[in-house]
């Protein structure tokens, strides 16, 4: 499987439009930072994207170094930080440093992706 993802990530592929949705219980966070970071065996094929929530909880990512926004297909840990300006972190560790959190991005996995984060406060 390595393999085949090395051979797309050479051949060029696109990235996907993804969006997702942070929620607390039921309820949108804005102005958390969701970063993807690839997951190591990957081998560097792929690059981070990031994408800060709005008010709705959305997120729309970017991917390093690629102008259109987007994320490319691949495995990554989901790091997600709710800090207000120059203040210390609001989630827990198992959220961002220490995430449980992750995500395939393929052709054909479509649909609201939701980061739930039920014991975040």
């Amino acid at each position: 499987m390595t393999e085949r993802l090395r051979a797309i990530a050479k051949d060029g592929a696109g990235v996907f439009g993804i969006t997702a949705a942070v929620l607390r219980g039921s309820q949108p966070v804005g102005g958390a930072t969701v970063t993807l970071v690839p997951e190591s065996f990957m081998a560097d094929t792929i690059k981070p994207a990031k994408g800060v929530s709005e008010s709705n909880g959305f997120v729309n990512f970017q991917t390093e170094g690629i102008s259109a926004p987007g994320v490319q297909p691949g495995f990554y840990r989901v790091e997600v930080s709710l800090k207000t300006d120059n203040g210390p972190e609001r989630l827990p560790a198992r959220y961002n440093t220490k995430t449980v959190l992750g995500k395939m991005v393929a052709l054909g996995r479509r649909g609201r992706w939701e980061i739930k984060l039920d014991d975040g406060r």
